[in-house]
């Protein structure tokens, strides 16, 4: 009885143990579905509009050509287009550029593989549009700026360029009476009727209009953070039109709709330059040299620590982050300050520098065995000694 108490009590044991690791593996998986699920079906919608360079300004002429967007953000995207009655259209691949400086905005829109079926422009009904949210309060105000094209025949007003928010529907500057201060060109690799190619529609629009309305940006410091959302618009030749937007919320199954619904906007992120100010304590420099440096949102800064005679680089702060790494890279997010700290070499003898000697207290094994053939060899020779007299004796 006793034995099967203990067979039971073992029993018991190893299934409680079992359990107990059936819970922990539960609870890892438990704990890993939803950071795994997490990003599945979810829109990038963060967009870092980069630092525009003088010497990289885009020509708005409705083609890229040269290194005038390299250093741009660049983002491939799909437009998941729909009818006006929510069924689904097509898929079209596209691309967004951007940058800025404290006077605009640059964007290029590209659309891939799409049909010119306008006789003197864009598809008809076609149209294209950078939508604004100034403040991405996710609610749309009156006077929340955009550009478009667009060669709508039946409404001319749309071919205007400057587009404003006026509290339900998107609306031109010009029907407003207001002045258009932005730029927007555009092109077709093949203005042939009917022929597949790709868009290409450049646009500037300004951080700041020089008329002063209520419809332009009033963006006077970077960083600043705006809601964005590209709008494209087709109708084939039955004039069924569809709707394509970027970013796109899946629980709306009118596109359309999400022009006028700013929570679904991404956020635009407009970078300004950002300084790296380097300095060093004394014994040595660094390359490039200590100063301030302005780059990109995003660009690599490599410093290099030169100590001078009888220094020695000992490590680097970044804000308050130590590294030891010699050069060091730092990738520009912020303004930042990098301190080279040295430290005083050892001397230098006969043009290389002295060896430092360290006493190491490592055992001796040969000691304890001398100590013991010492004591050993004397008594083995008394013995033999004592033996040779018995004999004689």
């Amino acid at each position: 009885m006793g034995i099967l108490k203990k067979r039971g009590s073992t029993l018991a044991l190893m299934w409680s143990k079992r359990k107990f690791s059936l819970l922990v593996l539960l609870t890892l998986f438990l704990l890993m579905v939803p950071f795994a699920s997490a990003d599945l079906g979810s829109p990038v919608t963060d967009y870092n509009c980069r630092w525009a360079y003088a010497s990289s300004l885009p020509t708005i002429d409705g083609t890229i050509t040269g290194g005038e967007w390299a250093n741009a953000t660049v983002r491939d995207f799909t437009f998941d287009t729909r009818y006006t009655n929510g069924t689904s259209a097509k898929n079209v691949s596209a691309r967004f550029l951007a940058k800025n400086d404290y006077a605009n905005i640059y964007a290029a829109i590209q659309i891939f593989n799409i049909d010119f079926n306008q006789l003197d422009g864009m598809a008809r009904w076609d149209a294209i549009a950078l939508l604004l949210d100034d403040n991405h309060t996710h609610t749309l105000q009156s006077g929340d700026q955009g550009e478009e094209i667009s060669t709508n025949l039946i409404s001319p007003c749309y071919t205007y360029h400057d587009m404003y928010y006026d509290g339900s529907s998107w609306l031109t500057d010009n029907s407003a009476s207001k002045t258009e201060n932005g730029t927007l060109a555009w092109s077709h690799t093949n203005a042939t009727q009917g022929a597949m190619g790709n868009y290409t529609v450049e646009m500037r629009i300004p951080l700041g209009g020089s008329d002063g309305d209520a419809y332009d940006l009033a963006i006077t410091t970077l960083p600043k953070t705006i809601g964005y959302k590209i709008w494209f618009y087709e109708g084939d030749a039955g004039f069924n039109p569809t709707h394509g937007v970027y970013p796109d919320d899946s629980t709306i199954n009118n596109n359309f709709l999400e022009t006028t619904n700013a929570s679904t906007f991404g956020n635009l992120i407009l970078h300004p330059r950002y300084y790296l100010t380097i300095v060093t304590t004394t014994g040595g420099t660094t390359s490039p040299a200590p100063g301030v440096y302005d780059y990109g949102w995003g660009e690599v800064a490599t410093v290099t620590a030169l100590p001078s005679g009888g220094y020695a680089f000992d490590y680097w702060k970044l804000d308050g982050n130590t590294s030891y790494s010699n050069p060091i890279n730092v990738t520009m997010y912020y303004n930042y300050t990098l301190t080279a700290y040295f430290k005083s070499a050892p001397p230098a003898v006969g043009g290389m520098a002295a060896p430092i000697i360290i006493q190491m207290n490592e055992p001796n094994l040969l000691s304890p065995l001398i100590w013991l053939a010492s004591i050993i060899i004397p008594i083995a020779l008394t013995i033999v000694f004592v033996k040779l007299k018995k004999k004689k004796l």
